[in-house]
């Protein structure tokens, strides 16, 4: 859902206020204070759990009401389940961008005001630059390279006199670029991070508290470009880094990061290997996530995707069933849209494969219809993934014609520097669920042609 474009003439001396949410635009309409908000809030949470609606008791101090008016965080699902009542909408309405208002006058856009257009609502990735292919391979020759040396570091830095701040900083920017900036792009800019990395685990000095972080910050680069490798299809590269990852996050004895590590590894084999060793490496995860952290709601839905896949679909529902709980206990900090986040609408995206892989189909009709409404419009790589699942739920209701049909659109408008082996693999998927009878289709040889056009670019 994109954000309201244009403008309109307004009355003379009328003000319109800007909104940079739909929350806050909504607590305006309804003459609320914030504080009147927050009152409002916990009396109908109260009834809620009074009702037996609420599995706990649910309150919001008036600073965090503020950070979800602001889009500084979502609230989490048990409050989104309040808000839905206090205001009688949806959740994607709740989060999305906000309306027109009533005489017709858009609500400008936090660009509107001075400030920068957010990445996902820009054509940001769209105006890089793409490595050719010679320096491509020249940047994964580097890379195997500077792997090499961090590897044989590993047990000896203490401190750096580089800025560790400067360094968790820019991984966590990093996190958020690669929601869905051009993954060959962010390989290039990666490679960069980590040979800074490299010199400064080389030039270490002491204070062992720096040393952690300084190893702490190596693994979320690694496991950050360890990601691109997963999408771009380079498995084995994908794997190694994930591994290096893992050994940055021991030698740190940071088990929040080996969690993340570790959870976001367990998804390679659901692309590019064997099926089984998801689950295995989820269930690993499961048992060291400390409470709150986002694999405690990832690593089960990890496992839920695996055994749906696998055929287990009583074990997929129960996987299922244990993310949502966990999810409605995350720690807010983990709601947010980047690799390290997992995000609500990611969540409703995740939930929505696993219940097309189970069978559920008007579930999971529902779901892709409520996570596309939470994705902005110019995002790429989740959303082509939500509508290319969607068109496999077509072929499974027997729409063949209108499922390949929408899954060739979907490849042949993804632009050049988007295009990569991971969606090819969820086209592959798509053929392979499309009937023996209906592989004669015109609409199925227009799919073909597009997925032999994606392998030429990806």
């Amino acid at each position: 859902m994109g954000k309201p474009t244009g403008s309109a003439r307004l009355p003379p001396g009328r003000h319109v206020p800007i909104h940079r949410t739909r929350l806050a635009q909504l607590v305006d309409a309804a003459h609320l204070s914030r504080d009147d908000a927050v009152r409002k809030f916990g009396r109908i949470a109260a009834e809620m759990k009074a009702a037996g609606e609420l599995q706990e008791n649910m309150s919001v101090s008036p600073r965090q009401f503020a950070r979800w008016m602001a889009g500084e965080g979502d609230p989490r699902p048990a409050a989104c389940r309040v808000l839905q009542r206090m205001f009688e909408l949806s959740v994607s309405e709740l989060l999305g961008p906000p309306t027109l208002a009533a005489d017709g006058a858009n609500y400008p856009s936090p660009a509107a005001e001075g400030g920068h257009e957010s990445r996902e609502t820009s054509d940001w990735p769209r105006k890089l630059d793409l490595p050719s292919e010679d320096r491509e391979d020249e940047v994964y020759a580097d890379l195997d390279e500077i792997q090499t040396k961090i590897r044989s570091l590993l047990g000896k830095p203490d401190d750096s006199s580089i800025s560790l701040d400067s360094l968790e900083d820019t991984a966590e920017l990093k996190a958020r670029e690669a929601v869905d900036a051009p993954p060959r792009v962010m390989i290039a800019s990666l490679s960069r991070d980590l040979d800074q990395v490299y010199r400064a685990l080389r030039h270490s000095s002491a204070g062992q508290v720096g040393g952690r972080r300084l190893l702490r910050a190596g693994a979320l680069y690694s496991a950050l470009l360890a990601e691109e490798f997963m999408i771009v299809g380079q498995a084995s590269r994908s794997r190694r880094w994930f591994l290096t990852a893992d050994a940055l996050s021991s030698a740190a004895e940071d088990e929040a990061a080996r969690s993340l590590v570790g959870c976001l590894a367990s998804r390679l084999p659901l692309y590019f290997g064997e099926i089984a060793e998801s689950v295995d490496m989820a269930r690993r995860v499961s048992d060291i996530a400390p409470p709150h952290h986002l694999s405690t709601a990832l690593a089960p839905m990890v496992e839920a995707l695996a055994l749906a896949q696998l055929g287990d679909m009583a074990g997929s529902e129960d996987a299922l069933s244990a993310a949502r709980s966990a999810f409605e206990l995350l720690d807010g900090r983990f709601l947010q849209d980047t690799v390290f986040g997992f995000s609500i609408r990611r969540f409703t995206f995740y939930e929505s494969r696993v219940l097309l892989d189970v069978g559920q189909l008007s579930a999971a009709w529902k779901s892709q219809d409520e996570a596309l409404m939470l994705y902005p419009s110019a995002m790429i790589g989740d959303v082509a993934m939500i509508h290319l699942d969607r068109a496999r739920l077509l072929v499974k209701q027997g729409d063949v014609e209108t499922g390949c049909a929408h899954a060739a659109d979907v490849l042949l408008s993804m632009p050049k520097e988007q295009r990569a082996e991971i969606f090819r693999s969820r086209a592959l998927r798509l053929l392979a669920a499309v009937p023996r009878t209906a592989r004669a289709l015109p609409a199925v040889a227009d799919l073909r042609e597009a997925f032999a056009h994606l392998s030429r670019d990806s």
